[in-house]
């Protein structure tokens, strides 16, 4: 079948299946994607359900969005759209490549225009994914006047786009990819910016984001300009990248078509692309990645380079709506793990309750980070994006919640016995149940509140929580501690800090002369060893005579009692 009428074929089916009731419901169960919180993401002022969306030019008057996020993608480009229908260029315009995995396509921004995209997009009565409004300019409007028509656009679709992307970078309208250079580019953009803010002040709420959408035919030099200017006129972000008019590799006959390619000749470039993005703007300005997705390794290629979020296309035509589920599960590989050492710990915990027996484990939590928040920290802690999977250590964590330090030792020396020949990498936290208290209270004073709270009212707050942490989270979290108190200013600590940061220092200092350990710990996070600090922790225990209820475990409760005659003992022998 010649590739536009499957292309039309594709829109009509999935436009027509949307608007019947039933249908979006059926697809979803055959192809959607499940969301989960460690792959979804915010930004853009959006909620993206998945990092996989779908790129530019399959669905080119919004007339099939129902049908696409019914298939498992967690946004969408709609258009290139421009404000005056255009019939586009002479066909045939668009060419498969199968043994390059690959298409050629010189459409030429046809659509039917801002108006026409506008009304069905009106006509949605369910939107479950962002749609991006993807605008260019008419073929015949010079650049001279090229604003006009983005300006257009935005008024025409301000009201129904979650966010806008300006294409200048279509290698098939005549002369559009000089606008990615010199003062045209950036007086296209303050133009845009400008429409964005007036349109806001006429709808309320907040302005919407704008992206650009770039080449990847440009050399280092003009790449850095683009970026600059980009982040200087206050546009959200980029998307990283459109279509190639470079054929190196290509084996097919229909290479030498002329047009933009697509697909996996495009993967390598594309990605180089947002790792200079990334490096250039320091992970501040966030990437959408397209270009050469069929896998999962490929989306995680582009997320390591930089992206937060990747879009697919060619990988579509080719694998149809499957590709979605594959790259997804592929995506929550790390998901499994944490799972799997999860699950493990837990049985760990069953199997000695079951043997009526003692068990150490409290309860298992675990979490795998965001992406942006992989890329943020390794952006924080200057780790190479291509070295993300063993320079940041905790991207799979792992927390265990013990009753006692001595549970702490116990857990510790299971996880380092030989458990099998499979690896998982992952950080794992041991604590007990009133260390995990008071960290938690440290780390939202350490790195949530730190520049919005008052120094008077933080420094009330850490000395409650001090007070508590050095009777019970041992040296590691008091040295811990200790660090953040000294972070504070001079008036801060001599108004209420002065005496504890003394006596803290004091009790640090005479734990064994041991140098002390900062968050976050290393080796298990498993620092309590010396016999004067578990000594120290018993006695505060002891003082305190916690009050820890009746569990509905008889072998509990009678370990606890043991537990708290053993140490009441131990206290009285020393003190005779």
């Amino acid at each position: 079948m010649d590739p536009e009428q499957a292309h039309h074929l594709i829109i009509g089916g999935l436009s027509g299946m949307g608007s019947i009731r039933p249908v979006p419901s059926g697809l979803r169960v055959m192809y959607g994607v499940r969301e989960t919180t460690d792959l979804a993401v915010d930004m853009f002022g959006c909620h993206f359900p998945t990092p996989v969306g779908l790129a530019a030019g399959l669905d080119k008057n919004g007339q099939a969005v129902t049908g696409f996020s019914s298939i498992g993608f967690g946004f969408m480009e709609v258009g290139t759209v421009t404000p005056l229908a255009q019939p586009g260029n002479d066909q045939p315009r668009l060419f498969r490549l199968p043994p390059d995995e690959a298409l050629v396509n010189r459409m030429g921004f046809n659509n039917l225009g801002a108006e026409a995209m506008a009304g069905e997009l009106a006509r949605l009565t369910e939107r479950r994914i962002p749609v991006a409004v993807n605008i260019g300019k008419n073929k015949a409007t010079p650049n001279e006047e090229a604003h006009l028509d983005y300006e257009k656009c935005i008024r025409a679709l301000y009201d129904y786009a979650d966010l806008f992307v300006v294409n200048i970078s279509s290698p098939n309208t005549p002369d559009l990819r000089n606008l990615q250079h010199g003062n045209e580019l950036k007086e296209l953009l303050a133009a845009v910016m400008n429409e964005m803010e007036t349109q806001r002040k006429r709808a309320g709420g907040a302005v919407k984001s704008v992206l650009v959408k770039i080449a990847p035919d440009v050399n280092d030099q003009e790449l850095e300009y683009m970026v600059s200017t980009i982040a200087d006129s206050g546009v959200a972000g980029i998307i990283a990248t459109n279509t190639t008019i470079s054929r190196d590799g290509l084996s097919h006959q229909h290479a030498k078509e002329t047009g933009g390619l697509s697909g996996k000749p495009l993967r390598d470039r594309s990605t180089e692309i947002i790792r200079q993005i990334y490096r250039q703007t320091e992970g501040k300005l966030p990437i959408i990645g397209s270009g050469g997705i069929f896998t999962s390794e490929d989306a995680y290629e582009k997320i390591k380079a930089g992206a937060s979020l990747v879009e697919i296309y060619t990988a579509l035509i080719y694998e149809g709506p499957e590709v979605n589920r594959r790259i997804h599960a592929g995506l929550r590989e790390l998901l499994r793990k944490d799972e799997e050492l999860k699950v493990k710990f837990k049985t760990m915990r069953a199997e000695l309750k079951k043997r009526e027996e003692y068990a150490p484990i409290e309860f298992v939590t675990g979490r795998v980070k965001k992406i942006s928040s992989i890329l943020e920290k390794s952006r924080r802690l200057n780790v190479p994006l291509d070295q993300v999977e063993t320079g940041i250590e905790d991207i799979a964590g792992i927390r265990i919640m013990c009753q006692f330090v001595d549970d702490i030792r116990r857990v510790a020396e299971y996880i380092r016995g030989p458990l099998g020949q499979k690896n998982v990498l992952a950080e794992i936290q041991i604590r007990t149940l009133a260390m995990n208290f008071w960290a938690t209270i440290e780390h939202s004073l350490s790195y949530k509140f730190r520049e919005s709270l008052p120094d008077d009212m933080r420094a009330r707050t850490t000395l409650n929580a001090m007070r508590n942490a050095n009777l019970r989270g041992g040296r590691m979290m008091l040295q811990s501690s200790l660090d953040l108190l000294k972070s504070y200013p001079e008036t801060a600590r001599g108004i209420a800090l002065g005496p504890l940061v003394q006596e803290v220092q004091e009790l640090v200092d005479g734990l064994s002369g041991a140098e002390p350990q900062k968050f976050p710990y290393r080796d298990l996070h498993i620092q309590i060893k010396d016999e004067v600090l578990v000594q120290k922790i018993r006695e505060r225990a002891l003082e305190l005579k916690p009050n820890i209820p009746q569990r509905r475990s008889p072998t509990r409760g009678r370990i606890y009692e043991e537990k708290m005659k053993a140490l009441q003992q131990e206290q009285n022998l020393q003190s005779e």
